[in-house]
């Protein structure tokens, strides 16, 4: 009897054992020679630390995956492999995941996207039957294709999600949190499900819900300056980023087609102030345009408007301010306040949604405080977030306006 309870010992340790296994290397996810216990089974622990190429499909059935500051990668011209989170199922990314097929968390599956990381899913995704999902602060999970969310699915979002094609929500499932939720095509909303506390839909695209920051990156200004040394100071700084991979600084000497003058690289996701400084040794003699463009790391890019640099007398406004009254506001009436001396010139007045798209436009004059008054009664500026910019050809300023 006594041997008999050793052996069941022993085959409970051995399983055990057996049921944990983590990375010792990087390199093919399906090569038993990169675990310290071989291939983890679709029940099993595995704790990845490595950076891992996807070479198979991952059903996390009643198990537990954890990233914890590696990588999986599926790349891309070979099969589109899924990952599929059920059955108590946990999975939780603290680094960077790329996959080219579906992401499913169903039937009680647990998933959780860590703050300042990135989760790249170019097909479908699939929430629903009890699922719960956590999106934190600053992390960010993109999706090319639709997103589905039914039957109690729960989804907790205080970062960002970014949807290529359309949401469909059903069922009682239910996403909350202080973060944004952006798409691209439209949004059905029925049978007792909410996003954010709305129980509308959106159609047609693309649309934006909560009350996080939904872009790339939130400029908060950008300057340069020839220095005594020849070179050229360029200075800028971000109050959030989202996704981002690099900057791209750009110039032109008519303003018109812009050559690359330096790449630097982005933070990917900040939810704090960074600022950025970088020197570029040039032969210029003359005055030129710079420009500043944000790629994220699925290549979309943001291009900001291009600022004039003097060459000779050194001079360029820098750290500009501006700020727009009420903020909140009801859309169809504002007050701007430029905390700085103005040109006496037309102004282009600019309004675009956080997609880039341009809702109004106009050439406006300035008063001799820096203030200028708009009312609206022709375009009608629906609830969500909006980039305001004055330009000239020496000045350029945006700030962000929250119609309620």
């Amino acid at each position: 009897m006594k041997r008999n309870y050793l052996l069941l010992f022993l085959f409970a340790a051995f399983q055990f054992a057996f049921s944990q296994t983590s990375t010792i290397s990087d390199g093919n996810w399906n090569t038993s020679g990169n675990w310290s216990s071989g291939v983890p089974a679709d029940g099993a622990t595995a704790t990845i630390t490595h950076n891992m190429t996807l070479n198979k499909h991952l059903n996390i059935n009643d198990g537990s995956y954890t990233l914890n500051g590696g990588s999986i990668i599926d790349n891309s011209g070979g099969t589109a492999y899924n990952i599929d989170v059920r059955g108590n199922g946990y999975f939780e990314v603290a680094g960077k995941v790329i996959i080219e097929g579906n992401l499913e968390i169903r039937n009680f599956g647990e998933f959780v996207l860590k703050s300042g990381d990135t989760m790249l899913v170019k097909g479908n995704t699939d929430f629903r039957n009890d699922s719960k999902i956590t999106i934190e602060s600053g992390a960010v999970l993109i999706i090319e294709g639709n997103l589905e969310m039914r039957n109690d699915n729960e989804t907790t979002v205080n970062g960002n999600i970014s949807v290529g094609g359309n949401l469909t929500s059903r069922n009682s499932s239910i996403m909350t949190g202080t973060g944004n939720l952006q798409t691209s095509g439209i949004i059905d909303i029925k049978n007792s499900s909410q996003i954010f506390g709305s129980t509308s839909g959106c159609s047609p695209g693309p649309c934006e819900y909560g009350s996080g920051i939904g872009l790339p990156i939130e400029l908060t200004y950008f300057d340069a300056k020839y220095t005594s040394s020849g070179l050229i100071q360029f200075n800028w700084e971000t109050a959030t980023e989202i996704n981002n991979d690099f900057f791209t600084i750009e110039y032109s000497l008519a303003g018109k087609t812009f050559n690359q003058l330096k790449t630097v690289i982005g933070a990917g996701n900040s939810n704090r102030e960074l600022q950025y400084e970088v020197f570029v040794k040039t032969d210029f003699q003359q005055d030129i345009y710079v420009r500043l463009v944000q790629t994220d790391f699925d290549g979309a890019y943001k291009t900001f408007n291009p600022i004039y640099l003097r060459k000779h007398n050194n001079e360029f406004i820098s750290k500009q301010e501006i700020n727009i009254h009420p903020n909140p506001g009801s859309g169809q009436k504002f007050q701007l306040n430029i905390n700085k001396e103005v040109e006496s010139v037309d102004y282009l007045l600019s309004i675009r949604d956080l997609n880039g798209q341009l809702i109004y436009e106009e050439q406006v004059q300035l008063s001799n405080n820096g203030k200028l008054e708009k009312e609206f009664n022709q375009v009608h500026l629906k609830s969500g977030i909006y980039l305001v910019s004055l330009t000239s050809k020496n000045d350029n300023f945006i700030t962000k306006y929250i119609v309620k």
